[in-house]
């Protein structure tokens, strides 16, 4: 795979199961909901990082595939885990490193 300027996209081992997503999370200082995780069983918990203009967006995190998207009415600021339209951006870095663990960290 491949980024959108040829580059190399980073190689992960895995994603991280919800007791890391939300260890790591906490020592970062970032809001982590998991109740209807923890509730009802659904596959998503909601991480509240850094967006693309630095405001603090919701974040939802499967926790089954390691997938991971925001949705916001302004389509441009929108952004899921299967793009790589934002790969090197430092919040998009951010949540890369929160929602997966890279080949040397394996």
């Amino acid at each position: 795979m491949t980024t959108t300027n040829n580059t190399p996209a980073p190689a992960y081992a895995r994603h991280r199961t919800v007791d890391e997503v939300v260890a790591l999370a906490t020592a970062q200082g970032i809001a982590v909901d998991t109740r209807k995780h923890d509730d009802t069983g659904h596959d998503y918990i909601t991480v509240h990082m850094p967006g693309p203009t630095g405001e603090v967006v919701p974040v939802l995190y499967n926790t089954v595939n390691g997938r991971f998207f925001h949705a916001s009415a302004d389509v441009v600021h929108s952004f899921t885990s299967d793009t790589t339209d934002h790969d090197g951006q430092p919040w998009f870095d951010a949540m890369l490193a929160l929602f997966y663990v890279d080949q040397e960290g394996a």
